[in-house]
């Protein structure tokens, strides 16, 4: 509730806190033409978006209850100064509802497997299927389900975007990352991530965010349609298994065929293989998940855990 509070007045000034498109594009016809771009010109450019990457970065950080009182020159630098926070031992990381104040810190929680999905993402696995020449070709469209601050879409994309470019990759297509969540409180947050990740790294990826209700199958608006799925705290936080299930199924819908998913699930209250059984059927018993047969790749996931009781990464493809 402290958070909400925090937060709400910020809602009701977000008209004002976005520059519009309009705002920021010439009228050509009442300027003269000129074909060469003087130091001037470099220098308005430079300032226009040190503006607005100081606005942007600090608009994510006003997302979080937190203050940013830097400047920055580029979005790639905001971008930076974002995860040196969020990797930070002192960040400590709850839903943004929840009125518990003892979080974890965001490499105990959903870190390993980020890293372990940006193994495969930039060909570091020992699968074919994941090699660089089929990632640059292949379409990659991943859904992050309960995205809440965008925390870890925007690991995934410095580890991933790091090693694209000293590697000098070239996609394609850029990889299409959507981040889904209910709760339009968390808008400064993903809004900001959109703007950074997209200027900075466009070149790699397209982000964008939509506020939907997961439980509600009408909601899903593109079926069969990701080849990657996060999905993160999302199971633990629904205490009623017949909600899980349909949750799951809706998520399933999402999922194209041999769909790749990424699962994270607080294993402290039950045991683990509990959320196997959830992910694995619905309530009519049907199975829509079925689990990888390297089962190494969980316990490799485990390992990186700090905190094994608490973090269980596990890996499920569609059936």
């Amino acid at each position: 509730m402290k958070i909400f509070l925090k937060i709400f007045p910020v809602l009701l000034a977000l008209p004002y806190l976005t520059a519009s498109d309009a705002n920021l594009q010439d009228d050509d016809t009442k300027k003269p033409q000129t074909a060469l771009t003087t130091t001037s010109d470099l220098k308005e450019i430079a300032i226009s978006e040190s503006e607005q990457a100081t606005k942007t970065t600090k608009s994510f950080f006003l997302g979080i209850s937190c203050e940013f009182r830097d400047t920055v020159k580029t979005h790639r630098e905001g971008f930076e100064k974002i995860c040196q926070f969020i990797y930070s031992e002192s960040f400590k990381i709850s839903h943004p509802e929840s009125l518990d104040e003892n979080g974890v810190s965001y490499s105990q929680k959903n870190e390993p497997t980020i890293q372990y999905y940006a193994k495969l993402l930039t060909g570091r696995s020992k699968n074919k299927k994941w090699s660089r020449s089929v990632i640059e070709e292949t379409p990659i469209r991943i859904a992050e389900i309960g995205a809440g601050l965008g925390l870890s879409a925007l690991s995934l994309v410095a580890h991933v975007a790091k090693v694209y470019e000293q590697e000098k990759w070239t996609l394609k297509r850029r990889i299409q990352l959507d981040l889904y969540d209910y709760n339009p409180i968390v808008f400064l947050a993903l809004n900001s991530i959109k703007e950074l990740v997209n200027a900075a790294f466009g070149q790699y990826f397209e982000v964008s965010y939509n506020f939907i209700n997961i439980t509600n199958k009408d909601a899903i608006t593109r079926k069969s349609y990701y080849n990657s799925v996060l999905c993160f705290n999302v199971i633990n936080n629904i205490t009623d298994k017949n909600q899980q299930a349909k949750v799951m199924k809706n998520i399933h819908l999402m999922m194209g065929r041999n769909a790749l998913m990424l699962v994270v699930a607080d294993g402290s209250k039950e045991p683990k293989e509990h959320w196997f059984e959830q992910l694995v059927q619905n309530s009519q018993k049907d199975v829509i998940f079925k689990r990888l047969k390297q089962r190494k790749w969980e316990k490799e996931l485990a390992k990186k855990s700090e905190k094994d009781m608490y973090t269980g990464g596990f890996t499920y493809v569609r059936a």
